[in-house]
């Protein structure tokens, strides 16, 4: 998107406004800075066939001192297709977790797409819905980890009309902000075959999930 430093929120609505069974969510009040938003929220709408079939969702961008927010892509998912579709129903009536989907947001009149939209939908009838709990999803904040590596031995390293070479092991680990930390093992003085021996351990540190 063009948007620079969005504030994106999703909005979803099942059909026209003036339909009988029309409704919507809009949840501007848990907007997220981020080009890459994670929102880990599930959505509840009543819908009703043939009248409201059309599931629209919406990314946001919720701005400040403008009248109207501005829409940064959206997609459309045909509820009565997938209702109607045998392979669905069987995802639905089974206890499998429903495959997450990877959507492209579009804006009207446009082909160029915004962006992408990952998520999963699910089409039950009221008694199914009672049934089946909302799923809790966790929000995937970073954690610290490490990335230990331990350097032993080194073979048949090229003297290169040397009588002797002495060694040492360097270990690059790239971060994802796109910093490099270096780290070296002692020297191995004076090797004569080619031979370097070491007992150290490199220790980098990662955050997991890595933010790209």
């Amino acid at each position: 998107s063009a948007v620079r430093d969005p504030r994106a929120y999703l909005w979803l609505t099942n059909g026209p406004e003036h339909l009988e069974g029309f409704h919507t969510v809009r949840d501007s009040s848990n907007a997220v800075l981020s080009r890459n938003p994670e929102f880990n929220k599930c959505y509840q709408l009543d819908c009703f066939f043939p009248e409201c079939t059309l599931l629209s969702v919406s990314v946001m961008n919720r701005t400040s001192g403008s009248l109207a927010d501005e829409a940064i892509g959206r997609t459309l998912i045909d509820l009565e297709d997938r209702w109607f579709h045998p392979r669905w129903r069987q995802l639905m009536q089974s206890d499998k977790q429903i495959p997450i989907e990877e959507r492209q947001l579009l804006t009207d009149g446009s082909l160029l797409s915004h962006g992408t939209f990952r998520g999963w939908c699910e089409v039950l009838t009221a008694e199914d819905a009672q049934l089946r709990p909302v799923e809790s999803l966790m929000s995937q904040e970073a954690e610290p980890f490490q990335i230990r590596i331990v350097v032993w031995k080194c073979r048949n390293i090229p003297l290169d009309s040397q009588k002797t070479v002495s060694v040492f092991v360097r270990g690059i680990f790239t971060n994802d902000d796109g910093k490099t930390v270096d780290q070296d093992t002692d020297t191995h003085w004076n090797s004569q075959d080619g031979t370097a021996t070491f007992n150290w351990r490199f220790v980098f540190m990662v955050d997991v999930p890595p933010k790209f």
